[in-house]
């Protein structure tokens, strides 16, 4: 591997990626065992995720993709939290 291969990821990388996985940040967190922290700490570029970290997060998470089930009874709260997260106004890092 090269060293350019092993970059952590940039934050927009990481929360558009958990986004079209239809991931909230308490799952994202959860999936990596990590805390919810953690994960905002990520997302948010305050701490970088390990490149690993990064390897094993779109691994999990495309699984994840496909097996999802969303229970009825916290359809409504998940949906308002990923339209939360895809409508926050962030821009990427240039």
């Amino acid at each position: 591997m090269s060293h350019e291969e092993k970059q952590s990821p940039l934050r927009y990388e990481i929360k558009g990626h958990r986004v079209r996985a239809l991931l909230t940040q308490d799952d994202s967190a959860n999936l990596m065992g990590v805390t919810r922290r953690t994960w905002t700490r990520w997302e948010t570029g305050q701490t970088k995720m390990p490149y690993y970290g990064w390897e094993y997060f779109k691994i999990v998470a495309q699984s994840n993709e496909v097996n999802e089930v969303i229970t009825s009874d916290n359809d409504r709260s998940r949906l308002t939290q990923l339209y939360d997260d895809m409508t926050s106004g962030e821009q990427p890092d240039t």
